[in-house]
């Protein structure tokens, strides 16, 4: 039988991978399903197995890896996106093993998400010895000129270049667990990367500071080159990137000069919003993917690397048409598992009609 969705559910090569079809499971969990364990508990587990056994070619694992068992305030971690996972302990690793080789069993790859919620760096030096490099010069908690605020000089230029490798670190941790992928989040102003990367965020006056975009530009770099030396070609790097800033921010150009700086890098570019809240459509959102357009004018640029969008892809219709547009390669979806966790299966058997309506909350 013909598919309703041909695009959509068509397979893509991605680096050494071929994904089974157009569709990513982005870093997120229903509330609650994760209790106070450093691992992940039974029902996110379950959560995870779920999107990938009913059709998400690609599913991120969101989990905080930088706490060293160190509990992160309720207050502040949103821990349906990020929850605290002690990802040096072995108990944590073996489960982790576990989830990773049951999404493969359903042939769907598995990406881990590179993302500080302390903003303490574990950077193991030339000596084996461990170091904290603590990057919170603006203070924890997400400050009015971004989700966690500006960065100077106080942070000095030799521990932006630990943090970077640290990167690398993590990245070829994962790779031992049997990840597939790491995603890392340079959007909203939110880490290191997207600070320094942001005119609004950057304090700095040396060279890795405010006054060009390659300067902006020159920590990021330096992070994805780090993690490219360490975990090679047969992994891949997706960054999700802010494609354009509010005022005072980069433009849409200076953006795509950045990606044009990590192409060498990445191969997949997941495009998002100026702003956290934006990126997830509310219904009172006209458009119903509101940065669709944004996505398809990265497209247009032919860089070498997969163009994914996320935010409000619910409507299958409006995917598989993106896609056949030439608009996008990839849709990421979240609330779409969440609502309906046989998603992905509504759609291979044409039975959309039946989903339940995600209500955008």
């Amino acid at each position: 039988m013909k598919s309703a969705y041909p695009h959509l559910l068509q397979p893509v090569k991605a680096g050494k991978f071929v994904l089974k079809n157009r569709m990513q499971s982005s870093n997120s969990m229903p509330h609650f399903s994760q209790g106070p364990e450093e691992y992940p508990a039974d029902p996110t587990i379950a959560h995870f197995l779920g999107r990938a056994r009913s059709g998400a070619a690609f599913v991120t694992l969101c989990g905080v890896d930088d706490n060293y068992g160190m509990p992160t305030p309720p207050d502040w971690l949103d821990i349906s996106h990020f929850p605290d996972f002690d990802m040096f302990n072995a108990k944590c690793q073996n489960y982790m093993i576990e989830l990773v080789e049951a999404i493969h069993g359903v042939g769907s790859l598995a990406s881990g998400s590179l993302f500080s919620a302390s903003r303490i760096y574990r950077y193991v030096n030339e000596k084996g010895e461990t170091e904290s490099i603590d990057a919170n010069e603006a203070g924890p908690g997400f400050g009015s000129e971004g989700m966690g605020g500006s960065i100077g000089d106080g942070v000095s230029a030799e521990d932006l270049r630990k943090i970077a490798k640290s990167y690398g670190q993590r990245a070829a941790l994962y790779k031992r667990l049997g990840f597939d992928a790491v995603t890392i989040h340079m959007s909203y102003r939110a880490q290191v990367p997207s600070q320094l990367l942001s005119p609004l965020t950057n304090r700095r006056t040396d060279e890795f500071g405010a006054d060009t975009p390659e300067n902006r530009a020159r920590f990021a770099v330096l992070m994805l080159r780090e993690i490219r030396e360490a975990v090679g070609r047969d992994m891949l790097i997706e960054i999700q990137f802010s494609a354009i800033e509010p005022e005072g921010g980069y433009t849409f150009e200076e953006g795509l000069q950045y990606l044009r700086m990590f192409e060498p890098y990445v191969d997949i570019v997941q495009v998002r919003s100026p702003e956290g809240d934006e990126n997830h459509p509310i219904p009172f959102e006209l458009e119903p993917t509101p940065f669709l357009e944004l996505a398809a004018r990265i497209k247009a640029e032919g860089l070498d690397f997969l163009v994914s969008n996320v935010g409000g892809y619910f409507d299958p219709d409006i995917a598989d048409r993106a896609i056949a547009e030439g608009k996008l390669d990839l849709v990421a979806m979240a609330r779409a598992w969440i609502s309906n966790p046989n998603y992905g299966d509504l759609l291979y058997e044409d039975r959309f009609d039946d989903a339940v309506p995600c209500l955008r909350c």
